[in-house]
């Protein structure tokens, strides 16, 4: 399984698969200070721009682009499914909310 998008560098993404609509069992964790991480590329999240709204509830980061891969060993199925759930536990907002925030992949490939 391949995954790019963005993360910041004191979250993790844990990855889970459901197969058939079965339970839920973690894959992989994307960590944010994760070697597949380019720290050196910033990107705002966020920011108010020209022509455009305010996203993220009215805050700003900084987050990086990540590209990983890892391979995915089950048994037979006919449906799977993937799950992601993003930890941001040093961000005040996603305390409040158990420290649980959704992700929104760029790029999926199984």
């Amino acid at each position: 399984m391949r995954v790019t998008s963005l993360i910041m560098k004191d979250q993790s993404i844990k990855v889970s698969l459901v197969l058939d609509d079965g339970q839920p069992v973690e894959a992989f964790t994307i960590e944010g200070d994760g070697a597949y991480v380019d720290q050196g590329i910033n990107t705002t999240i966020g920011s108010e721009t020209i022509g455009s709204h305010l996203v993220g509830g009215g805050g700003e980061a900084t987050a990086h682009p990540f590209d990983v891969s890892f391979e995915i060993h089950t048994d037979k199925f006919q449906h799977i499914s993937a799950r992601f759930l993003k930890d941001a536990m040093n961000n005040q907002d996603a305390k409040a909310q158990g420290g649980r925030r959704t992700i929104r992949a760029s790029s999926l490939t199984w």
